[in-house]
C-alpha cells in the first residue's frame, strides 16, 4: 500500500509542476510573465524602442532584456535596471515580448561603448550595462529580420 501511495504522490508531483529544462530558462507558473507578455498591446513608437541588456545576477550565463520606447532623454542605470513593465530574463522571453511590436518599428540595442560616448566619463555609471555574446546578438537579430524588426545594435 505504501509503494502504491509514494507512485500516486510522484505521478501528481510530476505532472503538476512545470516542466523547464537546463536549455529553457523561460519556463514561470501560469499567471507570470508569458502571461504578462501577451497582455501587453505595444502602439508603434516615433523614436523607435531603446533595448539595454546586462548579465542576470551578476553572471554572463542569463542576461536580463529591457524595452523602452525611445524619447529625447537618456535613461539612467537605476531606470534601465528597475524596469519592471518591460524588462525580461533570457532570450527566450526578450523573443516573446519583442514579437509584440508592432511590424517595422526601429531597436536601438545600446552597448557598453555607446553609453560611455552617449552618457560621458563623468557619469560613466552604466554599471554592467553591455551587449551579450556575438552569438546572442546574432540569434536575436535573425529573430528581428523574420519578425519584420529593424534592430540596429550600437556597440
Amino acid at each position: 500500500m505504501n509503494r502504491f501511495l509514494a507512485l500516486v504522490l510522484m505521478v501528481f508531483i510530476t505532472f503538476s509542476i512545470p516542466a523547464c529544462t537546463k536549455t529553457d530558462r523561460s519556463c514561470t507558473p501560469p499567471g507570470s510573465l508569458p502571461d504578462k507578455i501577451n497582455a501587453i498591446n505595444f502602439e508603434p513608437s516615433l523614436k523607435g524602442w531603446e533595448l539595454y541588456s546586462w548579465p542576470a545576477n551578476g553572471e554572463n550565463c542569463e542576461w536580463k532584456y529591457s524595452l523602452f520606447p525611445g524619447t529625447n532623454t537618456l535613461k539612467t542605470y537605476t531606470e534601465v535596471t528597475s524596469n519592471t513593465a518591460l524588462s525580461v530574463t533570457g532570450e527566450q522571453q526578450l523573443k516573446l515580448l519583442l514579437n509584440k511590436l508592432p511590424d517595422d518599428e526601429d531597436i536601438l540595442w545600446v552597448g557598453k561603448t555607446w553609453l560611455t560616448n552617449v552618457w560621458g566619463t563623468v557619469n560613466s555609471s552604466h554599471g554592467d550595462l553591455k551587449l551579450p555574446a556575438a552569438a546572442v546578438i546574432d540569434l536575436i537579430k535573425q529573430h528581428c529580420i523574420q519578425n519584420g524588426l529593424n534592430l540596429t545594435v550600437a556597440q
